[in-house]
Formats: structure tokens, sequence, C-alpha cells
């Protein structure tokens, strides 16, 4: 029986069915309850009588995600016919031998989702130096989640001279919200886009805002990663599909950044999370797997409902909040600058977004999102315009309110009447110059430098490469660096957490440096290489002895022996008489005892050793001595050798 096998998978796509309004009044509560159900259906065709399916299995990698804000009360997981369930990273439904034409399966969960966040005490140092390999998978780029130059520009720009990683995180989500605009009227509502063509065309919807946000986290080192959920929406008053970010923070974990709700570090109870992946662009929601012959799988598309069963609890008193007018009492017609105190009370971050709900025209300054340190106090300023065409009999008084998004708030008054002094726009913007901050950097420089070489040893005067992997571990743009091994020079520029590998050659000797240099207009550093180079060995061997041998007697001499440096398992042949040496350093002396007769062809010197390496040479040398007392046969016999 010949059965075909199947794999089909379906991707959720986050659907562009949201605005960037919030829910209504989810952040009033402390608590909020909802009913989420993950559902769907296969229907199957038995083409022929003999038609089958062997196995047919689900993977469901959409429902509800246990973390620090949303916990599972309780669930309910059902299939029909009954299948086996396997629990683990996903959800698995299998059904064997398989007759029915229908097969449903659910997820049915009660959630209970806190309004709450991570409070960071500590100043987490940005740039991140360290990171786990499990972590590191975040900060590479993917398919959808890609980066080019200009995308690594904009986030090195946007972090540049900042040593706070969530104040870095905090500006880069803060651009993408102000600067790409969430448009459903665009392609993008019916094709996921990469990140670097939102960057380019500066709109999308939210999986998009999100994708470029994670690009440009990732772009400086940051990692990030994509959570697909559902939120709650005033545009239905319902729930639909959403995508956010999550950024990981050494020490805490992961922190939840929502750039189309403008929720930095936090996120409204209203959002339920689903899933969570290295780039949804690729994530399935489920996988359908089959074993069969003759049939038909149609499987239908998942749904997911969610529901509000109850809020409880109050949320907020985070921040002491006062709102008041500059000038209290002005003439019709004129512009009042506001300013808005903010303290906050706690020992952590608090991500913050101000919100002016009561105030004439405003003429300059919209919602404002910022991040106060722990224990910070932050001065805010808006420009509201009072009517002038009121009636000059009456003194009139206006509210000023300010909601923060943990719903404090402040409120204030204005007098204006015809007797009081003109404002013009020019006079609040300069009253406004005088109070404002700007905010103080703290850039440094910390460039890595790690070189390696092509060999573990070189010899005196050879050739060496030299690989050097150069790495922007500060908080500022380095640009115009020159890389230089003695006159070689090359020139390189590094964004934020960027790296790059440089080569180089050189001739290296014993005794003399290897110095790499980094050199800029702001900074110089330099790194002796520990190249270990090796001198060649020489010996030389000198004869001390008597130039005349007697042919029957023992003649004694001595061979000198001078090395430049210490060799090893010496062997000197003279002769076929041989010497071992373990070691020779400088100077040695060897004696011999060798008869005339010996050496009537003179003396012939061979001489082997080893370097430190353990690398051979070998040297042969001759020296010419005179035999004497040669007796008379064995002249004759040279003789008589010498005519044949």
């Amino acid at each position: 029986m010949v059965l075909d096998k199947r794999v089909i998978f379906l991707l959720l796509l986050i659907l562009p069915s949201l605005a960037q309004a919030q829910e209504e009044n989810f952040n009033n509560y402390a608590n909020v309850e909802v009913d989420v159900f993950v559902n769907s259906n296969i229907s199957i065709d038995y083409l022929k009588k003999t038609s089958n399916i062997k196995y047919l299995e689900v993977e469901l990698g959409i429902f509800p995600r246990e973390d620090e804000i949303q916990s599972i009360k309780s669930k309910e997981i059902f299939s029909s016919p009954e299948a086996e369930i396997d629990e683990k990273e996903n959800l698995f439904f299998r059904w064997d031998d398989v007759e029915e034409k229908y097969l449903f399966y659910s997820f049915d969960g009660i959630l209970n989702i806190k309004n709450d966040f991570e409070k960071i005490s500590d100043r987490i140092p940005f740039p991140i130096e360290d990171l786990s390999a499990d972590i590191r998978e975040y900060t590479e780029f993917t398919e959808f989640i890609d980066a080019n130059d200009k995308i690594k520009d904009k986030a090195s720009e946007i972090v540049e001279g900042e040593n706070d990683l969530y104040i870095a995180t905090y500006k880069l989500a803060d651009w993408v919200k102000q600067n790409v605009n969430y448009n459903l009227t665009t392609l993008t509502a019916d094709a996921l886009q990469k990140s670097s063509w939102v960057f380019e065309n500066k709109y999308g919807v939210c999986d998009e805002l999100t994708n470029l946000f994670i690009s440009m986290a990732r772009s400086v080192g940051i990692p990030a990663r994509f959570v697909a959920g559902e939120v709650y929406t005033n545009l239905y008053y319902d729930f639909g599909n959403h995508g956010w970010a999550e950024v990981y923070f050494p020490g805490y974990g992961w922190v939840p950044f929502d750039v189309t709700f403008g929720e930095y570090g936090w996120i409204d109870p209203g959002h339920v999370k689903l899933v969570e992946s290295a780039d949804y662009g690729k994530s399935s929601a489920v996988y359908y797997t089959w074993e069969s012959r003759d049939v038909e799988v149609n499987p239908s598309s998942l749904e997911v409902r969610t529901k509000v069963l109850s809020k409880s609890g109050n949320a907020g008193g985070f921040v002491k909040l006062d709102i008041k007018p500059i000038i209290s009492k002005v003439k019709f017609g004129s512009y009042i600058p506001i300013e808005v105190n903010v303290e906050n009370k706690n020992d952590f971050y608090l991500p913050l977004t101000l919100v002016i709900t009561k105030a004439p025209e405003l003429v300059e300054g919209e919602n404002i999102f910022t991040l106060l340190k722990p224990k910070e106090t932050k001065k805010f300023y808006w420009i509201a315009k009072i009517q002038d065409n009121l009636d000059e009999k009456y003194v009139y008084k206006s509210y000023l309110e300010v909601k923060t998004n943990f719903n404090e708030i402040s409120k204030s008054e204005i007098e204006y009447s015809k007797d009081y002094d003109l404002y013009s726009l020019e006079n609040a913007e300069e009253i406004i110059s005088r109070y404002v901050e700007v905010d103080k950097k703290q850039p440094f420089t910390d460039i890595e430098l790690n070189c390696s070489w092509d060999k573990s040893n070189y010899y005196d005067g050879e050739n060496a490469k030299i690989s050097c992997l150069i790495k922007n571990n500060g908080n500022v743009n380095l640009k115009e660096i020159q890389v230089c091994l003695d006159s070689e020079c090359k020139a390189i520029s590094l964004r934020i957490t960027e790296e790059t590998e440089v080569n180089l050659n050189t001739k290296v000797f014993y005794n003399k440096d290897v110095r790499i240099d980094l050199i800029s207009d702001d900074f110089s550093k330099s790194k002796i290489l520990q190249l270990k180079v090796v001198r060649i060995p020489k010996v030389e061997v000198e004869y001390l002895g008597n130039k005349e041998f007697s042919y029957n007697e023992a003649n004694n001499f001595t061979l000198k022996l001078n090395t430049n440096i210490k060799v090893f398992d010496v062997k000197l042949d003279v002769n076929g008489k041989i010497i071992d040496i373990d070691e020779l350093n400088n100077e040695s002396k060897q004696d011999f005892e060798l008869r005339g007769k010996d050496v009537k062809d003179g003396l012939n010197i061979n001489l082997k050793y080893k370097d430190e390496l353990g690398k051979e040479y070998e040297t042969k040398t001759e020296e010419d001595v005179f035999v004497i007392n040669i007796p008379f046969y064995i002249k004759i016999i040279n003789y008589l050798k010498n005519l044949f």
C-alpha cells in the first residue's frame, strides 16, 4: 500500500484590524480576567472506497502563554473525536486510523492579566557586553526583521551617547512611533513587508512597526523578539489580532514594548500573549501533518475569540503629578505656557505617558511619552491659546487637566479677561525656553581589539598574516579609524556594537614587537601581539689539534662547537666515531682519539642538530691532516690501488 505523506502549515497573519486607539478603561484596574477560546476544524473527503488516513497530527502554536503578567487560572483542551494530546512548547493533537469526515480541536483558557510591569531598579549598562548563546539569537537579523545601512545608521544615531539600556531602548521605540505612520490603506494590510521596506516608506501596520523597532534594537546589540496575540481596542470595542515586541534586559528578563500603542516597557492589561518568536513573519499558527491514501484534507482557518469576564482592583499611584499655567492671568487671545511637573515616587524606572485632557485650544505640544528614572522629577510644557472674541464685561476661567497612562490626574485653572496682559506665541515660547532642560548624555569610547595569526610559531624573518576583529563597545559611532601594522594602515568606521575584521601582513623578527595601532582624531589604542618567533640556529665547528697523525699511533684532538642559540639532540660524527649531546648552548669542546690509519683520507665531520621546534639541521665539514710513519707495505698496496 502506497501512502501519501503531507505537511501543511497555516500562518496566522497579524490582521490590520486595529488602529492606534487603546482600550477605553482597562488601565483603571489592577486585574483583568478574560476567556480565550482557540479552535478550528478539519474536513476530510474520502475519494475512493479504499481511501484511508493512517494518522493526522495538528501542532498548535497559537494559545495563551504564561509569564510574570499573564497567568492561566484554568484550561480545557478538547478534541472530537478524542485525540491523543501532548502538551509541550506547542500543543499536539493526533488521531490514528481516521474514519470520520470532520475533526475538531480547541483550547479554552481563563486568564488573569495583571496591570503591572517589570520594575527595573538598576541602570543596565549600554551597550550590552555579554549575552548567553540562547539570547544572542535575538540579536540576529532574519528574513522579515532585516537591516540595511540606513536602519543601522539611524539606530546608532538615536542611541549615540546613551549609557543606559532602558533609555536607549525607549528612544528607539519612540522614534518608530513618531516617525512611522500606522496605515491600513496600504499593501501592508495584505502582505507582510520587511523592516527595510517599512523604514524606507515610513508606514505600515502593527506587526511591521514592531518588526522595524526590533530591527533597530538588534542593530545596536539589543535582544528583541516578536510577540503576537490579542488586544482590546475601542475601534470595535472588541479584541483583535495584534503584534508587539519584547526586549531582553539582563538580570530582569523580557520586557514588553508596544510601539503601536506607545507603551514602552509596559503593556496595558488588554493584551493577551499567544506566541513569541525571533521572526514572526515565519512563525506558524498551526501545522498539519498526515499520512493517507486517496483523501483530501481541508483545514479551516484558526479562530481566536477573547472575552472579558471581570475587572477588579485599582491601578496607579506611581507619580506625584502637578499641572499649572506658568502665567495664571492673561488677556483674551493670549498664548498660555503650561507646565506639568512629574515626580517618580518609586525606586524603579517608570515608563509614562502624559495626556492633556482639559485645556483651551492646544497649539503646541502633544501626548508625551517619557521614561522617569528612580525618584526622578521632570517638567514638560504645552502652549494653549485663549479665545479672543469674548465678552469684555466678564472674567473667565478654564480648567487644565493632565492624566497619565496609570490614571493619575492633576487639575488647575487659568483666568483671563480684557484687563490682563497679552502674551503672544513668541512670548510663550520664550518663557518655556527658560525652563526647558536639555538631556545630558554620557558618551564614552570603548573599542575591543582581538587579533589572531596564521601560525603558532614563526622563524626569524618569516611573513605572518594577522587577522584582527575590532568591535565598538562604546556608545558613540566611530569614524575614520586607522588600523596600522608597521607602515600598512587600513581605514574603518564602526557603528555602536558593530564589529569588523581587518587583515594585515608583516615580516616578524626575533625580539621585535608586533604592534597593532588604532588611531583616530579622538582616541588611540595599541596592542602588542604575543607571536612566538624562533631564531634560526647556526652551529660552527672549529678543529683544535695537530695536523700530523702517526699511522699506527692514537692521536688526540679537540673540536670546538659554537652555537648562536640553544640546540637539541646534537649528533657529532667524526669518521664514524659518534658523540651524542642532549643540549648545546654557546660553546662546547669535544675530545676525540683516532689513529692515523683512520684519518688517512682526512677528517670528515658531520654535525646534526634540532631547533626548539624540532626542525633538523645538518652541517658537514672536512679537515685536512697529514699521516706520517706509513708502513712500506701500505704504500705498495695504495700504489697498486691507484693503478687500477
